[in-house]
């Protein structure tokens, strides 16, 4: 059986393929809205654990000074093959949300697709949001989306499913236990490789956190105000919203 591997290793190499259903640009639409609303003129950025850089490079092509970090070497990599030689493209560093000091202050950070959920605990959690309240010039705003626990009980739960997507197979095997709120799937897939097939593993691990432990891990780390909505909308969540949407304003 194939040993799995860390999570965005081998994975990273076919991310966008199985995410290309994602509506990358309505994403960065709605944070632009947040960001209107909430009157953050500045225009220098930091998406915090970023992938492949999709999000990173629209916010570039609205004009904002991006700067791209993730824990991932693997999906930092696809993002700087992303972005080329142009130079009004983001800036893309491997950096650990957790513990990241860059040297420089910016307006806005973000932190897409559940990116917090991927802390298992509530300490990884308060140490993230504290980098992210250091990254920020006074006045800003952090703005991050978090599954919640209907999401990665009754959505994710404890389920099978089969996709095939870009020529690549593969099978999601998730399986939640309600008493940690964690989420584990187990993502299996395979490529064609020298003619011959090739299965690669991945153990993947979300937590789910209710909204007053959210508030109060970004209250502690100096946040002065803290709205959730339910994304991708303005209004609040209820106890079937899969998806919420955080602004944290310093």
């Amino acid at each position: 059986m194939t040993e799995p591997q860390a999570s965005f290793s081998e994975f990273a190499g076919v991310y966008d393929r199985f995410m290309h259903y994602i509506d990358y640009p309505g994403w960065v639409r709605y944070a632009c809205e947040i960001l209107n609303l909430y009157n953050i003129r500045g225009r220098k950025l930091l998406d915090i654990a970023c992938g492949t850089g999709t999000c990173a490079l629209l916010f570039a092509e609205k004009g904002f000074e991006v700067t791209g970090i993730d824990a991932s070497q693997e999906m930092i990599a696809q993002a700087l093959e992303k972005a080329g030689s142009d130079k009004h493209a983001a800036l893309f560093q491997q950096q650990d949300m957790r513990d990241f000091r860059l040297g420089l202050k910016f307006n806005i950070a973000t932190s897409f697709y559940d990116s917090i959920n991927y802390l298992l605990t509530a300490e990884d959690v308060g140490r993230a949001f504290a980098c992210a309240f250091e990254s920020l010039e006074e006045g800003g705003a952090f703005i991050f989306d978090m599954n919640t626990e209907y999401a990665l009980s009754e959505i994710w739960g404890s389920k099978t499913m089969k996709r095939n997507e870009g020529g690549v197979s593969s099978v999601w095997k998730n399986e939640y236990d309600p008493l940690t709120k964690i989420c584990t799937l187990c993502l299996t897939w395979s490529t064609r490789e020298n003619g011959k097939n090739r299965e690669h593993v991945e153990i993947h691990r979300e937590r789910a956190y209710g909204n007053a432990e959210v508030k109060s891990l970004l209250e502690k780390a100096g946040f002065k105000r803290i709205i959730i909505y339910a994304h991708p909308t303005f209004s609040p969540p209820f106890e079937l919203t899969a998806r919420i949407m955080v602004v944290a304003l310093k």
